[in-house]
């Protein structure tokens, strides 16, 4: 094998190399972007619990909707962490 195919296969790899961390990069930041918006939807659950000790109200139905969005992004989550 010449020189010339040498670098052209290292150039490939290297190439291949890159576009895989590139990938694994954009995976990492898509799930800690959807473990922020469970934060969020937690903290929006606990809000909803205490205005309604504070109003008295019924927020079931918004807070099993906020859950069912939970459980929709932690299997999405799996769903990335399984590539």
């Amino acid at each position: 094998m010449g020189f010339k195919e040498k670098m052209s296969k290292t150039l490939n790899q290297t190439a291949q190399k890159s576009s895989e961390l590139a990938q694994k990069a954009k995976t990492k930041v898509e799930i800690t972007t959807k473990k922020s918006a469970i934060t969020a939807k937690e903290k929006e659950i606990g809000h909803l619990f205490y205005q309604a000790r504070v109003d008295q109200e019924d927020v079931t139905t918004q807070v099993e909707a906020l859950c069912l969005d939970i459980d929709a992004l932690y299997a999405e989550i799996d769903e990335l962490e399984a590539d």
